[in-house]
């Protein structure tokens, strides 16, 4: 029996459509089975997802598929399946704990630039690619980036297919905070991380407070922060403090992992051996 404090976390997830198994396996594997060892029995993993109220069919479909793509991979031992990371699982696990796990920090990935795109064929295409790697949008040929790797890789990638113009943005002026306000659309996720820390917040005080949790508990509540917070660093283009909004609540969500996360993994940590 989950503890009632923590289904909170849990609805959320469900609330959440469509309903993505496969993405939540991702940060299973990556936070709660690569940290300890090669493999996780498939009885292991689906009473880990069962206590999040998932069927028992759909992580079965969503294991399939992650296997047919080389995220997963299958071990037999008699009649018990085991799964663990297959190459593109651990290779893509490895890049983004990089990024997922370095809350104590604040996150900025480098230079602000300008990107002018020129008029011509296929200019759409360029654009909307850039926007899907974390390029802000200003207007439809003015682009700019944070210089993360991710996306200047994406540039890099396309850069021969349409005349571009890119230069750094350097002055720390008002009109550029605005901006990257507006580009990077700052104050909605501005919201939704402030919407993780009350959700968090209130679960993690009282009768909920980590070092209180058994070791299922702890588990399933590490999961959860660790993935919701996956959606929201994935989407967080890294600014310097100089361009983000007044009241930015990423900070907040830094500090609320980096006290009670570390406390979570200790406790959870002998559920998986």
């Amino acid at each position: 029996m989950i503890n009632s404090d923590i289904q909170p976390a849990i609805d959320a997830f469900h609330q959440r459509t469509p309903l993505r198994v496969g993405s939540l396996l991702v940060t299973i594997f990556g936070d709660a089975v690569l940290p300890y060892g090669d493999f996780i029995r498939l009885s292991s993993l689906l009473e880990i997802t069962s206590a999040i109220g998932i069927d028992d069919g759909a992580v079965r479909v969503a294991i399939h598929r992650l296997e047919k793509v080389g995220w997963l991979k299958k071990h037999k031992v008699g009649r018990n399946a085991h799964y663990g990371l297959g190459k593109v699982g651990e290779e893509e696990s490895r890049e983004a704990a990089k990024l997922i796990y370095g809350f104590e920090h604040p996150q900025s990935f480098g230079e602000l630039q300008m990107l002018v795109l020129s008029e011509g064929p296929g200019r759409a295409e360029f654009r909307d690619g850039l926007v899907s790697a974390g390029w802000g949008l200003i207007a439809p040929n003015i682009l700019l980036t944070s210089g993360s790797d991710q996306q200047l890789e994406a540039l890099e990638n396309r850069q021969n297919e349409l005349p571009h113009f890119r230069f750094p943005l350097t002055a720390e002026t008002e009109d550029i905070h605005r901006l990257c306000i507006k580009g990077f659309e700052l104050d909605a996720l501005n919201v939704t991380y402030r919407a993780y820390g009350e959700l968090y917040q209130n679960i993690l005080k009282g009768k909920s407070a980590p070092q209180l949790l058994n070791i299922q508990d702890a588990l399933v509540l590490r999961i959860l922060m660790i993935h919701d917070y996956r959606r929201l660093i994935f989407n967080d283009p890294g600014l310097a403090p100089s361009c983000l909004p007044k009241t930015w609540q990423g900070n907040e969500v830094r500090e609320l992992l980096s006290e009670h996360y570390p406390v979570l993994k200790e406790r959870s940590k002998n559920w998986l051996k």
